[in-house]
């Protein structure tokens, strides 16, 4: 999953020669997500509630493959 991530962020791939526009975006990614999991993971937030209220538009996926949101009306969960 890494480096097919990798090569969509980096076109000229397999030619050995990636921008250097591209190769500063996927570094200010990267500096940005490590922090935030970081953070999440010294935190450790409790999502069960979330998770809970989230539960009828995400339940009938796992169950018998419908599109989320076509079972339940009304707007997602805050």
């Amino acid at each position: 999953m890494l480096l097919s991530m990798l090569h969509v962020c980096a076109p000229g791939l397999i030619a050995g020669e990636v921008p250097r526009r591209q190769l500063i975006v996927f570094g200010v990614w990267v500096g940005l997500a490590v922090p935030l999991v970081g953070a999440v993971l010294a935190t450790r937030p409790d999502i069960g509630p979330v998770i809970e209220r989230a539960r009828p538009w995400i339940g009938d996926w796992w169950r018998t493959g419908a599109v989320p949101g076509t079972a339940p009306t009304g707007p997602p969960p805050a």
